[in-house]
């Protein structure tokens, strides 16, 4: 699980504060690491998966807020990590810091 943070941090560092992502877009906010609230948007809105989703077809954009209150935080910030075609954006005032 370490290796994965690790390999998300230095990912996360190497991305510019204003990434562009073609349309179509699906946009999510406020997870608050909030499990089942993410489950059922990937249940109601599309899988991100290569294999079975529209990841390919669509980008994933999380904004801000993913595991400051709930109780899946280190779930929803590993499922958010996972694939590839997702933005992770910092929404809130001041800079994104990794730690």
């Amino acid at each position: 699980m370490m290796g994965l943070f690790e390999c998300a941090e230095v990912l996360l560092l190497q991305d510019p504060m204003v990434v562009q992502c073609a349309a179509p877009v699906r946009i999510f906010g406020d997870i608050h690491g909030q499990l089942p609230d993410l489950l059922h948007f990937f249940h109601t809105f599309g899988l991100p998966c290569h294999k079975a989703g529209d990841i390919h077809l669509i980008n994933y954009v999380f904004v801000g807020d993913f595991v400051d209150r709930g109780s899946y935080s280190l779930e929803v910030i590993t499922l958010l990590f996972l694939p590839q075609g997702m933005f992770i954006c910092c929404s809130y005032v001041g800079a994104c810091v990794v730690s």
